[in-house]
């Protein structure tokens, strides 16, 4: 065990590998014996599912982009924030960024439960017509 714990006693990256690939395995042998039923469980034919899939991606693409390039935009900032700005400016800058990522969680949590709900109700009406 000496040999992953580096002189300064800090521990190596082997060590933090292995104890990473220990717990995923602990975590997947969990997951196995929990949902035993879905493992051993039947599979129906994947070309059912076609349009369904090919619809989840055409949705899904669209909203993972659009995730990505407002994460690079809400992080690009700080860069310029740490480099140019003074200890008050960057504290006001702080507090109003944690302002914003307060009610983007508040929007995305309310629009999430409204869209699904809305979503249901229109294709119920859909099927009953």
């Amino acid at each position: 065990m000496h040999f992953f714990i580096s002189k300064s006693q800090e521990v190596s990256g082997n060590l933090y590998i292995i104890f990473w690939v220990g717990c995923e395995v602990i975590q997947l042998i969990i997951s196995m014996i929990i949902e035993a039923d879905l493992m051993r469980g039947t599979w129906d034919n994947i070309k059912k599912y076609k349009t369904d899939t090919i619809e989840i991606y055409k949705v899904g693409m669209p909203l993972l982009i659009v995730g990505l390039v407002s994460t690079l935009i809400l992080n690009l900032d700080r860069q310029f924030v740490s480099a140019l700005f003074s200890k008050q400016d960057f504290a006001r800058y702080s507090f109003a960024y944690s302002l914003m990522i307060l009610l983007t969680v508040i929007i995305t949590a309310v629009s999430i439960v409204f869209l699904y709900g809305y979503k249901t109700m229109e294709r119920h009406r859909i099927r009953c017509k």
